[in-house]
């Protein structure tokens, strides 16, 4: 038979330090992403006051503000924690007669657009103690030397995954329609370290930095080439899929800077959770020149590069970052493609 997640958090935090507040809090939020799933299975009749005839731009708007309510009433309504939500700092809860122990950072939906299409999105979230959570965090950085300390993320697809670690492994619960309660189904998550997919935005080849080039060059090459074998390329649009493809089956997944931009994920709201759900399940996170779980948080809309999955393919990216900053990288000559970009 499978656990609850409540029997399941009951016994993991029983005698920790804020274990009580941070079972309510995780509780709240598996309470919100059941609501979230009953509304995203409703698909074009969550617009239905709009008419028949609603266009994606307005069903996504819809679908995004009922998560993001929902979760704000879930987690502030009881004053159970201090809220930051991505690209929303006009969203925080009125004063507290006492300072909530915990903060939790909120990404309510993630992959919004694909919603109004009936594909995969899903809600992201990491929960800080409130040493490392300020007075007035939405305007503050976080101190640097505090990393979650639990992190999570809903998947709203075939079935409605929630994905959790309190600091004790990575484990997915699914939501059973029936009698409406996470099951645990997916105990110990661990990411194979031989990884033979990736993940990447092709249409921004552009942009990419030579060492993010360098090993694309060499997965598409496979077999042909120094890596020896296949490689496949996934690409959801949704980094809560890709996570989730990765902790599944692995894989690399990448969202590398740019030349010229710093990059492209919230690092509070999503890289860093994330960061710590990898990491839990044996893989690695990082920039490519810094892992993720070391990075001090700067502002609360920071943007960061973000690489994940597979620990070898992790660090073979850090390395070839590492030789191209220190001008020991040889330009990439492939035998077969030569100069030519390899999506051409």
């Amino acid at each position: 038979m499978h656990r609850r997640l409540d029997d399941f958090l009951a016994q993991g935090l029983a005698g920790r330090t804020h274990g009580q507040e941070l079972l309510a809090l995780v509780t709240a939020i598996a309470n919100a992403v059941r609501a979230v799933s009953a509304n995203s299975a409703k698909g074009r009749l969550v617009g239905q006051a709009g008419g028949p005839n609603i266009g994606p731009e307005a069903l996504t708007s819809a679908a995004l503000e009922h998560a993001t309510t929902t979760f704000f009433d879930a987690v502030s309504g009881p004053g159970l924690a201090e809220v930051i939500f991505q690209g929303r700092p006009d969203l925080a809860p009125g004063p507290e007669p006492t300072t909530p122990p915990l903060g939790i950072a909120i990404t309510a939906l993630e992959g919004s657009a694909n919603f109004a299409f009936n594909a995969t999105a899903g809600s992201i979230f990491g929960v800080w103690p409130s040493s490392a959570w300020p007075p007035g965090a939405a305007a503050d950085a976080l101190p640097s030397d505090h990393s979650p300390i639990a992190a999570g993320y809903a998947v709203y697809g075939p079935a409605t995954l929630l994905v959790l670690t309190i600091g004790d492994g990575t484990h997915g619960f699914t939501l059973d329609c029936e009698s409406d309660r996470f099951l645990l189904t997916h105990p110990g998550l661990q990411i194979p370290d031989a990884a033979d997919e990736f993940a990447i935005d092709v249409g921004r080849e552009r942009f990419w930095e030579s060492p993010v080039r360098r090993y694309i060059t060499e997965c598409k090459l496979g077999e042909a080439d120094i890596r020896g074998r296949n490689f496949q390329l996934r690409w959801s649009a949704s980094i809560v899929a890709d996570m989730h493809r990765i902790l599944m089956q692995g894989g690399v997944a990448l969202y590398p800077r740019g030349q010229a931009d710093s990059g492209h994920r919230f690092l509070l709201t999503e890289a860093a959770p994330i960061a710590m759900l990898v990491e839990q399940a044996g893989g690695l996170a990082t920039t490519g020149r810094q892992r993720i779980a070391q990075l001090p948080v700067r502002q609360t809309q920071e943007l960061v590069p973000l690489i994940f999955g597979a620990r070898s393919e992790c660090e073979r990216l850090e390395r070839y970052h590492h030789d191209y900053d220190n001008g020991i990288e040889e330009r990439y000559s492939s035998p077969l493609f030569k100069e030519r970009s390899l999506f051409q």
